[in-house]
């Protein structure tokens, strides 16, 4: 994993309503973080999902594969 891979991990983690860490001056989990650390949350249940990944736009509080039943090209 490169610095700026992590980073942008990191980032993700760290933003949206409830972040799952916090970074003061280390890197410390949330009470939300520590929920989906549980199973009790669900981070996209959470702070929803904004991201493109090999094409695909996930948004809002859909999941990959949410309701999809094929894929055609």
């Amino acid at each position: 994993m490169t610095d700026l891979i992590f980073y942008a991990a990191l980032k993700r983690l760290t933003a949206g309503p409830s972040p799952l860490l916090m970074t003061e001056q280390m890197l410390e989990v949330t009470g939300s973080g520590r929920a989906v650390l549980a199973g009790d949350a669900d981070s996209i249940g959470l702070n929803g999902i904004d991201r493109r990944l090999g094409g695909f736009i996930f948004m809002g509080a859909n999941r990959p594969g949410a309701g999809i039943k094929t894929i055609s090209g």
